[in-house]
Formats: C-alpha cells, sequence, structure tokens
C-alpha cells in the first residue's frame, strides 16, 4: 500500500493547530484585558508566529539548515526575526495599542517578540523533520509499490507468451496430421485469449470466471489430448470470491506439459479446487513421465514469485513427488476476499 500524504488532511491539521494557538493566546489575553483588545493581541500573535514557523519550515531550513549551513541559517534567522519583532512591536503600539501599552519600552517590547519568535522557529524545526521524514517514507512506499508492480506486469507478460507458446505448439501439431479438432482449438482459444486480454489488468477477478477460464482450458487440452482420464471437481462456496486473475493457469500448464503424453493411452490428471475457512486450496496430479524433469518448471517458478508480491508470506505452494505411484502432485493455498 502507498502512504500518501493526503493535502485536504495536512491542511485541516495547521488550521486545527493555529486555532489552537489563537486560542490559548486570547484565554491567557483575557486575564489582563478586553475580549476587543484580546481578540486582536491573538490574532497578531498568531499572525506574526505563523510567518516565523513558515518562513522558518519553507525556506530557511530547505536552504541553509537541511544542507548544514548553519552560519548562514544563524544569520538569516537572526535578521529575520529581529525584523519581524520590531514590525510586531510597531503594529502593537501604533496600529492597534492596547490600554496596558505603555511608550518608552520599545526595545524591551522588541526583545521579547524576537525571543519568543526564536522559541517558535526552534520549535519548527523537529516539525519539519517529522514532515520530511514522512514524505520520504511515503516516497519510498511509492518507490517499492512502482517497483512491485512492474515486477508483476514482467510475470504476466512471461505467462502469456508461455499459454501462447503451449497452445500454438499444439495447434501445429493438430494442422500437421490434418486433424478435424483444428478449427475448434482455434475458436477455444479465441475465448481464452479474449479472457486473458479483458483480465490482464484487473488486481481480482470473480473466482467463478476464473473456474470458467480454467474448464475452457482443460477443455482444449482434452481435444488435445484424446486419452485423458481428468477429473476437475469444486467445492466450497465459490460465489463473491474473488482472487487475482490467471493465478491457478501456472498449475494446469505444469500438469498438461509434464503429466501428459499424446501417444499415451494412459494419461491420467486431476485438479481439485476448495473454498473454506476463507481459504483457496487448489490441488493438481498428474502422472510422471520419463522426460519430465521436475526441476524444469519455469511456471511455478514464476508463479511462486507473484505469490510472494501478491500476499508476502500468507500463502502455500508446495509440490511433491511420489515415486512408488509415479505421481506429481501440487498445492496452492491462498488467503480470499
Amino acid at each position: 500500500m502507498i502512504t500518501r500524504q493526503h493535502p485536504k488532511l495536512i491542511f485541516w491539521a495547521q488550521v486545527a493547530f493555529w486555532l489552537g494557538y489563537f486560542l490559548f493566546y486570547f484565554m491567557n489575553s483575557l486575564r489582563y484585558t478586553s475580549t476587543q483588545f484580546a481578540v486582536i493581541g491573538a490574532s497578531m500573535n498568531t499572525f506574526f508566529f505563523a510567518i516565523v514557523i513558515y518562513i522558518n519550515v519553507l525556506w530557511l531550513m530547505p536552504s541553509f539548515f537541511l544542507p548544514k549551513r548553519y552560519i548562514s541559517y544563524a544569520l538569516m534567522a537572526t535578521i529575520i526575526l529581529a525584523g519581524l519583532g520590531y514590525l510586531r512591536m510597531l503594529i502593537g503600539y501604533y496600529v492597534y495599542p492596547q490600554p496596558e501599552s505603555s511608550e518608552g519600552h520599545y526595545g524591551y517590547e522588541v526583545l521579547y517578540f524576537t525571543g519568543s519568535g526564536l522559541i517558535n522557529l526552534i520549535l519548527s524545526i523537529p516539525i519539519k523533520y517529522a514532515f520530511e521524514f514522512n514524505r520520504l517514507q511515503a516516497h519510498q512506499q511509492q518507490m517499492a509499490n512502482a517497483q512491485l508492480e512492474a515486477e508483476m506486469k514482467l510475470l504476466k507478460m512471461q505467462l502469456h507468451p508461455h499459454f501462447m507458446f503451449n497452445t500454438l505448439n499444439n495447434l501445429y501439431y493438430l494442422t500437421q496430421i490434418k486433424s478435424n479438432t483444428a478449427p475448434e482449438i482455434v475458436e477455444k482459444l479465441s475465448d481464452l485469449m479474449r479472457y486473458i486480454l479483458e483480465k490482464n489488468d484487473s488486481d481480482r477477478v470473480a473466482l467463478r470466471d476464473e473456474i470458467n477460464f480454467m474448464q475452457a482450458y482443460m477443455d482444449l487440452e482434452k481435444i488435445r489430448v484424446p486419452h485423458l482420464d481428468l477429473t476437475f471437481h469444486v467445492t466450497g462456496n465459490i460465489e463473491n470470491v474473488q482472487i487475482p486473475p490467471l493465478l491457478v493457469l501456472p498449475l494446469l500448464e505444469n500438469v498438461f506439459k509434464h503429466g501428459v503424453d499424446k501417444n499415451s493411452k494412459s494419461n491420467k490428471i486431476s485438479v481439485s479446487l476448495t473454498v473454506q475457512n476463507d481459504k483457496l486450496e487448489v490441488t493438481t496430479m498428474n502422472q510422471l513421465r520419463e522426460y519430465s524433469k521436475p526441476g524444469n518448471r519455469l511456471g511455478l517458478a514464476n508463479l511462486q514469485k507473484r505469490l510472494r508480491l501478491l500476499y508476502e508470506d500468507h500463502f502455500i505452494l508446495k509440490t511433491e513427488v511420489h515415486l512408488v505411484k509415479n505421481q506429481f502432485f501440487a498445492k496452492l493455498i491462498v488467503p480470499v476476499l
């Protein structure tokens, strides 16, 4: 997930901060002056300190403090604080004079407002660092998510050519032997590719749609392999369940690529899909063939990478070989929404 500083949230947080600032000065001033002058004094102080803080956060720190030009920062801050302190004194005495104001204490007033401004300036330094840290964290998260998205797209790009290559290779074989099933395969392949193109950019798809895709894929394979003992079971409530698109396709490709021999009259494959306790479990079984090399399974390796990006450590993908029964098993368990 990408963490971002929401502009409206930041704006209203600042409004609330300065409103609290104003109320603090206003309530404090009511102890020794009238409501009218308390409002005026609190407004001027809030405005004065807001200028100090924003100049520091938006200009002084980025230009001098953060680049470690500390002497220049201190010099510029002193000049600005003294100038603003003197201006605040003039406004307090001559623009909105208050009853308790007495002439002749100009130096003290300038020193008071300059010192108060310095305190606020110092307090704003950790605030600036907090915002910079949050901004850096958000940027790093954005970059990390962008990298994950790029890796995910790359894995999907590897998936689609792999699927196309397998199917076109089968289609080529059927045209070579002039099989009458070639037109039917082209039609079913068109339906499968339409689904892939439509769902490719989706984050989630309905599990029912994915099951229909799986069934169409297996129907296509049954046309290609005439002697195929295929069982497909779906159990559990699949309604309103969503998963990432084409998540199970590598498992299907794996069983048909490594577990089927077109020249054999005994090809046994089983696929089961179960939804239970907010988890999806997919199990596949195929017979081991002499040409099948369990270590050379690019589809499963890419699936492992994709699962890591999607679920971090909250998934199970394991394979098992039963040499006695001459069978290969694969199991996938992922959380579902």
